[in-house]
């Protein structure tokens, strides 16, 4: 495990941050994890073979990850404030834990198009205890991430303000496993089909996508329903064992869930799902 605490500068009082520009790390083998704290922005010569990586931000920082390499997952714990890494090399998943501020946000920026150049790429993201802001996906080309997998755990139920795909086209699968809760408010209007049949809570709630409680309030779950971008046609939703609720607004229409060509919106094993739209007379037929 590497180390990189905020120092305490004894001439002036301030917390420098230990990992810093030009710095450098080899995990060689094994399991390697790196547990940094940032309050300001890094460009490490070579942060390499270190599996797991850790950051806590304080304050507001980008990363520089073209000299990063060897890379499984890159984490924002504990975090406070917004957390942006940039120049991406290789696929990496992301996490979110213990984090409280649903101002807080992560970006994601990929610096090569070979790292989504496949048909079948896939990026997971694993929340755990946080109500969280944006997570911003950018890849280097329109080219992108096929499938965002969510895997939700911890003690408490998990919230994702919005999750954009910023200049990728090809984002159209939603898997969503784990034992705990989650909300997803808004997901990228190019994702047709969500799967949470994966998920294990036995009871209570599960997956929500959008957000709202009363009619005034009720705000659908893709970006294609913010009122910007043309109304999307929903292929396929399955739920889980959890409670389920799927919140339209007034997006539902006759294009969504065409049962004549296999199209379904299927509740899954929850006993007390919920399913909210204000739409005109016609609706699609595949309604389970």
């Amino acid at each position: 495990t590497f180390l990189a605490a905020l120092l305490f500068n004894t001439g002036n009082g301030a917390q420098v941050a230990s990992l810093q520009t030009g710095d450098s790390a080899n995990g060689l083998a094994g399991a390697d994890t790196l547990n940094a704290t940032l309050n300001v922005s890094a460009v490490p010569t070579s942060l390499a073979g270190i599996e797991t990586q850790n950051y806590t931000v304080f304050v507001a920082s980008t990363l520089s990850a073209g000299g990063i390499s060897g890379v499984d997952s890159i984490n924002t714990v504990n975090s406070t404030a917004d957390f942006t890494v940039t120049g991406l090399q290789e696929a990496v998943d992301f996490g979110i834990s213990g984090v409280t501020d649903a101002a807080v946000d992560l970006l994601l920026s990929f610096g090569t198009s070979a790292t989504t150049s496949g048909s079948t790429d896939t990026i997971t993201g694993t929340i755990t205890g946080s109500t969280f802001g944006d997570v911003s996906l950018t890849t280097a080309a329109a080219n992108g991430f096929e499938t965002l997998a969510i895997v939700s755990s911890g003690a408490s139920a998990n919230t994702i303000d919005e999750i954009f795909q910023v200049t990728g086209t090809t984002m159209a699968t939603l898997n969503v496993s784990g034992a705990q809760a989650v909300t997803l408010e808004e997901i990228p209007s190019t994702i047709l089909t969500v799967n949470a049949s994966a998920m294990t809570m036995t009871t209570g709630a599960g997956l929500q996508l959008g957000v709202g409680t009363t009619t005034a309030t009720y705000l659908g779950f893709s970006t294609a329903f913010d009122g910007t971008l043309t109304n999307n046609n929903m292929n396929n939703i399955t739920g889980g064992p959890g409670n389920d609720t799927f919140i339209f607004g007034t997006f539902f229409d006759a294009s969504d869930f065409d049962a004549t060509t296999g199209e379904t919106l299927n509740g899954g094993l929850g006993t007390a799902d919920v399913f909210q739209a204000s739409f005109a007379a016609t609706i699609g037929t595949g309604l389970h």
